[in-house]
């Protein structure tokens, strides 16, 4: 099992609370953002940003060549720093599979404006990833203990020893969403995004009734081709904070080939 060496384990990369010193945090940061999107999107023209407030949200299309850009303006959101927030976002999350080029056009491009949704399944021109989430069971709405993020990382690292047993994937992207853990595995997929969605929802059932237990789940939900994920690199801040229930950074811990 080889696994790439420029991505940062994310108990090596500074957070809001342990960094040395803002300039140093903020650098590492951009870098791990900007990382994040080359990992996911490098062949990609255009790539999604929304980033969730309270009662709003703000969305973002970047070309390929303003990743560093956008890894610069993600990093100011996420931080609480954008003029007219009182507040940073609760979560940010990027597009899964492959967007129409065209739907730059509907929006400035290379910034983020308020609202805007994702787009649709007709625009997704090319199914990237099959994506799998595997999230601790918890009160809804609240922030993951250490011992049930652990949990969902045992099972999803069950799933990643399983698939490499058959060697269904070309690449994994092994990822850590702030409370469970993810797999990104790139395979060759129909040419038309929509026709695996039935098939994936049953391999996303399999796995579940194969894996899942009465403390971690494979979130089943995740086989349509518009899907975002967690813009790894970025906080989740999902639900209120209380005893051991912390809001977490969610990074990429490795890329299996």
């Amino acid at each position: 099992m080889a696994e790439s060496n420029n991505i940062p384990n994310c108990s090596d990369v500074p957070t809001l609370d342990n960094a040395n010193n803002g300039d140093s945090r903020t650098k590492t940061q951009v870098d791990e953002i900007e990382q994040t999107l080359i990992t996911l999107h490098d062949n990609e023209d255009i790539i999604f940003v929304q980033a969730f407030y309270e009662n709003r949200s703000r969305t973002g299309y970047f070309s390929r060549e303003n990743f560093h850009e956008a890894a610069e303006q993600i990093n100011v959101l996420d931080d609480g720093r954008l003029a007219g927030e009182i507040h940073p976002p609760r979560a940010i999350y990027i597009n899964v599979n492959s967007i129409h080029p065209s739907f730059i056009c509907q929006q400035e491009p290379n910034s983020f404006v308020i609202g805007k949704s994702a787009p649709s399944n007709e625009l997704i021109v090319r199914r990237k990833y099959f994506f799998v989430d595997v999230d601790p069971l918890r009160a809804s709405g609240t922030p993951s203990t250490p011992e049930e993020t652990a949990e969902a990382k045992r099972v999803r690292d069950n799933i990643v020893d399983y698939f490499l047993s058959i060697r269904h994937f070309e690449r994994m992207i092994l990822a850590c969403s702030g409370s469970g853990y993810h797999i990104l595995g790139e395979m060759d997929f129909d040419p038309d995004p929509a026709a695996d969605s039935e098939q994936i929802k049953d391999q996303l059932d399999t796995l579940d009734r194969l894996f899942g237990n009465v403390r971690a789940e494979v979130d089943t939900g995740v086989y349509d081709p518009r899907r975002i994920t967690r813009l790894y690199g970025t906080m989740n801040r999902k639900g209120r904070e209380y005893g051991d229930r912390k809001h977490k950074k969610s990074c990429i811990e490795s890329v299996v080939k």
